[in-house]
């Protein structure tokens, strides 16, 4: 888990770092990294007992911050 975990919030600082737009690209992008939260989202309300509470504390703290990463990016 905390291999995914680090590969996500790397993969997510390297698009929050872009200034550039990419159109279909960054879009495409965006969506498989939605995709990737969604999963992260399901298997960690799945199986939470398996979680030590400091990852799902990590967990929950990174997905809020995508969140308003996104929002800043797209003006919503």
């Amino acid at each position: 888990m905390s291999y995914e975990f680090a590969a996500l919030d790397f993969q997510m600082a390297l698009v929050s770092n872009r200034t550039e737009d990419f159109g279909v690209r960054e879009e495409r992008y965006r969506m498989n990294m939605g995709k990737k939260i969604r999963t992260m989202v399901r298997e960690m309300n799945n199986s939470s007992s398996k979680w030590s509470i400091c990852d799902q504390m990590k967990c929950r703290n990174f997905l809020s911050r995508i969140k308003r990463k996104i929002d800043e990016r797209h003006g919503a």
